[in-house]
């Protein structure tokens, strides 16, 4: 990635009383005036200037800037997640496979998605679960299959955390505005789309917030107490951002992680670590177009439940 640029100038004068520094996410430049007269310091921060930017991080700064303005889109996403864990010195190897269509309406925070997971789990094997869900008004609703009630719909209020974890367009925006680098590397139709292809190097906080975005409750709570950002081994982040809007059309993800019981808080002597690897590939399209998030006529019977029994 794009690494940070930094200049220093320092000049010394006997009659300028005041010391100035400014500073970017991006580039830093800090020039100081001292007197042997006067302390005042002044400190202003301002953002980046396009011309301080390297063309990647141009490509990746537009389409911070062209995203502002999006409300509606649809997106597909295919995710793997694989993790070892290792316990007792016996390895546990757990394989995810998701994939999922969505639409949405941030103006109104309005979404329907449909997921297929496919679980390879040690002893019980391949499990498949499909479900539909829709977030509007304050609820969500999910569409499940209860022992012995067979398929039920089910509804839970829901908080502003919960509606960002399933925004996946903003979330790769975020990760666009905090990279702290980007390197330009050809450019790809996509879709019909021409976009230029960049690999970002990622803040990583926020590569860590997107991760945890991703994991079920239950890996979230296992997940709740390692510094992500600490235990990051590998990753990769590309993304097709179209020449024309600077919308992002594509991107693909690859992280891998390495924990060990201590990173995990766990003290029982028994967990001896835990890896985990995370493949992405998203694709938002129909951006602008109108959405079909109107809940379906079932969930008006739908079973009001606390987000904890989920």
């Amino acid at each position: 990635g794009e690494t940070t640029q930094q200049t220093t100038t320092t000049t010394t004068s006997t009659t300028s009383p005041i010391q100035t520094s400014t500073t970017s996410s991006n580039v830093s430049t800090t020039t100081t005036q001292t007197s042997t007269t006067s302390a005042v310091t002044t400190t202003v921060t301002t953002p980046p200037t396009t011309e301080q930017l390297s063309p990647g991080l141009i490509v990746a700064d537009k389409a911070v800037k062209a995203s502002t303005d999006v409300t509606t889109f649809k997106m597909y996403m295919d995710m793997l997640i694989s993790t070892e864990t290792v316990v007792q010195e016996q390895s546990v190897d757990v394989d995810m496979n998701m994939t999922a269509e969505a639409e949405m309406d941030l103006a109104e925070q309005q979404m329907k998605m449909v997921m297929d997971m496919v679980m390879d789990v040690p002893y019980a094997g391949e499990q498949t679960v499909s479900t539909s869900m829709y977030m509007t008004g304050g609820w969500m609703y999910i569409q499940m299959d209860i022992p012995g009630q067979g398929e039920q719909w089910v509804k839970m209020r829901y908080d502003e955390s919960e509606w960002d974890d399933q925004d996946q367009f903003t979330q790769q925006i975020d990760l666009l505005d905090s990279a702290l680098g980007a390197t330009i590397v050809g450019t790809e139709t996509v879709n019909g789309v021409l976009c230029d292809v960049i690999l970002i190097e990622p803040d990583m906080d926020t590569l860590a917030e997107w991760a945890m975005a991703q994991q079920s409750d239950e890996s979230a709570d296992q997940l709740a107490d390692v510094d992500l950002a600490g235990v990051f081994k590998s990753f990769s982040m590309k993304y097709w951002i179209a020449q024309d809007s600077s919308l992002p059309i594509k991107c693909e993800m690859h992280i891998a992680m390495e924990m060990s019981a201590e990173d995990m808080g766990d003290t029982s002597g028994a967990l001896e670590s835990m890896k985990m690897e995370m493949d992405a590939t998203i694709l938002f399209y129909d951006y602008g177009k109108p959405v079909d998030t109107e809940l379906p006529p079932a969930t008006a019977g739908a079973m009001e439940i606390d987000s904890g029994q989920m």
